[in-house]
């Protein structure tokens, strides 16, 4: 008698084989997503340290910016501003553009610290699970998992201090005289706490910060890509349990907040005329 030919398998053995290629390639497809997850998460790392490289430098301009500042605040003693349209003659008009010239600069560099500030960020919502696991060591490039975790627990400890810079600068930086001392004074704050940030970040340790490893159980590799991609959770995160009670300050002192805005509006209104 000939072969059974492949049309006469069992229903049995056809599922057997089904399944077991099924198996391979859900494996597949979460080899993938490791391979990805580990990979992005390298990347914030060297993203981290090359501005932490760099950060003496970035720190000489911006310092260099606010004695251009101060320069331009000892040229305003003597110009008058009118108080009722809040603009300057013309004198007030050239020093505002060398200020516009100064904050163009100020504004180039917040740039470049924003993109170190997000991978910060990222590290910080990023699952130490994922790199608890020795065999993951083959993916990381030459570090180990324990170098891993270390800058995302350092970046947790970090992470309240981002919320300072959750603003929008290209807004606030504007080319105003009279702001002067409000953009040094938030220029300055911005140096010192970079400064602050830098210094942990290139000495990351293992000591534990922030958890949110209970909340991460039980989650897939792709949820854990999407959690460190949402802006809104990364942003409660930073929190660390405090927004709430911000939230229920700012319910209760809602009402009030409107009647003051509302009382400035009628001599805003009455300027304008």
């Amino acid at each position: 008698m000939g072969q059974v030919s492949d049309k006469h398998i069992s229903p049995v053995k056809e599922t057997k084989q089904l399944w077991q290629k099924l198996k391979e390639l859900l494996f597949g497809r979460q080899q993938a997503e490791l391979q990805n997850y580990t990979s992005e998460t390298l990347t914030y790392i060297k993203t981290v340290k090359a501005f932490c490289d760099t950060q003496p430098e970035w720190t000489s301009q911006r310092e260099s910016e606010r004695k251009s500042m101060e320069e331009i605040r000892k040229c305003t003693g003597n110009i008058v501003m009118n108080i009722l349209t809040q603009h300057f003659g013309l004198e007030g008009q050239e020093l505002e553009k060398k200020l516009g010239a100064v904050l163009k600069d100020t504004l180039k560099g917040l740039k470049e610290l924003q993109s170190f500030l997000d991978a910060v960020e990222r590290l910080a919502v990023t699952s130490l699970d994922v790199f608890k696991n020795p065999d993951i060591s083959f993916m990381l490039e030459g570090k180990t998992p324990e170098s891993v975790q270390s800058y995302i627990l350092t970046a947790r400890s970090v992470s309240l201090l981002l919320s300072h810079f959750k603003r929008d600068d290209e807004a606030f930086f504007l080319s105003k005289l009279h702001n002067l001392d409000v953009l040094d004074a938030q220029l300055h704050k911005y140096i010192c706490i970079t400064k602050g940030i830098c210094s942990q970040m290139r000495n990351p340790s293992l000591k534990p910060s922030l958890s949110m490893e209970g909340s991460a159980q039980n989650v897939t590799l792709s949820q854990l890509t999407e959690i460190r991609m949402d802006d809104s959770f990364r942003l409660t995160f930073l929190f660390d349990g405090k927004h709430q009670r911000f939230l229920d300050t700012f319910s209760k002192r809602h009402s009030r907040l409107l009647n003051h805005l509302s009382d400035l509006e009628r001599p805003a209104d009455q300027l304008d005329e």
